[in-house]
């Protein structure tokens, strides 16, 4: 049986998309089905460090194209072999959705009620803050304080960890936003109109 088929078959047996589930039972469902894929990737990684190199196979990050400064073999590990189950991949879903840079950018300057939160990143509904915050407060990047107050008080920050995404690779992305911005926009604008 592949890697494919005994993730998808677990997901399956989950329950993802089957039954007249509610909501909460569809995401489990689907979260059920993404940690069976990421365990499938796992092994698949495990079985292809326990074969070593394919003999005149290219490895690494190099041979997907992907050049990364600083990134050796021993820093990643697995990643050698095969990039799904790699630091590089976890990191990078970081950016995968649309809200989580934008909130944790908002916080970079200090703790946020939740009302400011909203209000700071405009355009974002309720239910999507709340699904980005804990995307956020999952991955140790935002935390949750609450205030014994009446009404309740609670307010979010960035982690030690979410600070330096902040101060890093986020702080890369705007200098390089400002710097090539409008190139951006204008390759963006040529594409649209044809």
């Amino acid at each position: 049986m592949t890697t494919t088929t005994t993730a998808t078959t677990i997901a399956t047996r989950a329950g993802r998309g089957r039954g007249a589930a509610g909501e909460s039972g569809r995401g489990a469902a689907r979260d059920a089905g993404r940690e069976a894929a990421r365990e499938a990737a796992r092994g698949a990684a495990r079985e292809a460090v326990a074969r070593g190199p394919v003999r005149g196979a290219a490895r690494g990050p190099a041979a997907a194209g992907i050049s990364v400064p600083g990134l050796t073999p021993a820093a990643h590990g697995v990643c050698e072999h095969v990039l799904v189950d790699c630091r590089l991949r976890a990191a990078t879903e970081l950016f995968a959705h649309a809200w989580d840079p934008l909130v944790v950018a908002a916080l970079s300057n200090g703790p946020l009620r939740r009302r400011a939160l909203l209000a700071s990143t405009g355009g974002m509904s309720d239910k999507v803050l709340t699904e980005t915050l804990r995307r956020l407060l999952a991955n140790g990047l935002v935390e949750r304080r609450s205030y014994p107050a009446a009404p309740p008080r609670v307010e979010y920050g960035l982690t030690p960890l979410g600070a330096s995404l902040a101060a890093g690779p986020l702080r890369a992305m705007a200098d390089w936003t400002t710097a090539h911005g409008e190139e951006l926009l204008e390759a963006q604008e040529r594409a649209t109109r044809g």
